[in-house]
């Protein structure tokens, strides 16, 4: 519903009683995550704190980083070192938050992709 309503409130006459109803949010979320060209911008609104398994993966990638760090004899890329380990707490432009639109182009849009690109193979 909320990926809906943020898809057609550009479109929306707000001055408008029209209510949207679940059938018409369920065809519009479904039109545009469904298209050969999916439409995700009104998907990264909603979002979901990292699970315990993205937690673990996180706190192990920032600590291999801190790691070479330490063992960086001459600092020449300490930067860009402490800057990945930085980034290792975004999901895309979310500090330790997953959008939805993250979760479905990383996790469900890539395989499907990967999939229907096997079977023209």
């Amino acid at each position: 519903m909320s990926a809906a309503r943020c898809a057609i409130v550009s479109y929306n006459n707000h001055d408008t009683d029209e209510l949207l109803s679940i059938d018409k949010a369920k065809r519009i979320y479904n039109h545009l995550i469904s298209d050969t060209n999916p439409h995700w911008t009104p998907c990264e609104h909603q979002a979901r704190n990292e699970t315990n398994e993205e937690l673990s993966i996180r706190l192990k990638g920032q600590e291999a980083l801190s790691d070479m760090l330490k063992l960086n004899v001459n600092y020449s890329n300490e930067h860009e070192i402490r800057e990945a380990i930085k980034k290792l707490n975004y999901y895309a432009n979310l500090n330790k938050w997953v959008s939805h639109r993250y979760i479905k182009e990383r996790y469900e849009y890539a395989t499907v992709s990967t999939e229907s690109k096997e079977k023209t193979s």
